[in-house]
């Protein structure tokens, strides 16, 4: 493997980051609306949000990029020929997005998305003032470690898909790494928290889209009276069904 140079964070580098596009109040207007969607959330669960904490936050991020030129050496059959065959194939991974924070789960992250990297911006105090940021705890070198296995099985494939032979048996492959690099990225992320029933409830915004990830709890007795409904409903177009069959009888 060559030209694998995925740095760690020093104390003098600043990352770059992705401006907040959605303001204080639309984010409170565009949470209200996310829950008020759901029939089945609490009626008062919609009071505690609305009197809720609703704070801007940038977490952390990777975004890997690398090339990677697989070889192979096969021994091919084609028709009634036997041979071995050697082939390159190089294949392109840029923008591996990664959470690089221990706030922020990953899956939350993917509920998120996307973002739109061409609106990153070089790390400017005025730009981050009176938001939270998160610490990067996870280095490219791990986050790498992690993605290697994925796309070298995704490079070995590309590369042994690329020929037609009716048989073949790889007999070696080497990957060779090219390129590889690592940004460090600030996501704004609103994040409201409100208390019901005794228990912290917490609702998260991309900050750049509007798009909100979370569930707020749900309503036993919308719940009851829902299943009730559809068992109803269901128990009339039974007998709807069962006249009908009836009646061709």
């Amino acid at each position: 493997m060559s030209d694998l140079t995925v740095r760690k964070l020093n104390t003098t580098e600043k990352p770059q980051i992705i401006p907040f596009a959605v303001s204080a109040q639309q984010a409170s207007q565009l949470f209200a609306r996310h829950i008020s969607r759901n029939k089945l959330n609490p009626t008062e669960f919609f009071e505690a949000a609305r009197h809720g904490n609703v704070k801007p936050v940038y977490f952390p991020a990777h975004i890997l990029g690398c090339k990677i030129l697989t070889s192979l050496t096969a021994e091919c059959t084609e028709q009634y020929d036997s041979f071995v065959a050697r082939r390159e194939v190089e294949s392109d991974f840029s923008q591996i997005v990664s959470v690089a924070g221990d706030k922020v789960d990953p899956t939350l992250f993917t509920l998120l998305e996307p973002y739109d990297f061409e609106a990153l911006q070089e790390y400017e105090s005025s730009v981050i003032r009176n938001t939270e940021i998160q610490r990067f705890t996870v280095t490219p070198e791990d986050f790498f470690e992690r993605i290697r296995p994925d796309l070298e099985n995704r490079s070995f494939f590309s590369a042994k898909n690329a020929a037609g032979y009716a048989e073949e048996k790889i007999t070696e492959n080497i990957f060779d790494y090219k390129d590889v690099t690592a940004k460090y990225v600030l996501l704004p992320m609103w994040v409201l928290t409100c208390k019901y029933q005794g228990q912290d409830y917490r609702l998260y915004m991309n900050g750049q889209t509007g798009k909100v990830a979370g569930v707020p709890p749900r309503s036993r007795t919308k719940m009851l009276a829902f299943l009730g409904a559809g068992t109803a409903v269901g128990a009339v177009l039974g007998q709807l069904i069962w006249m009908a069959v009836k009646a061709l009888w």
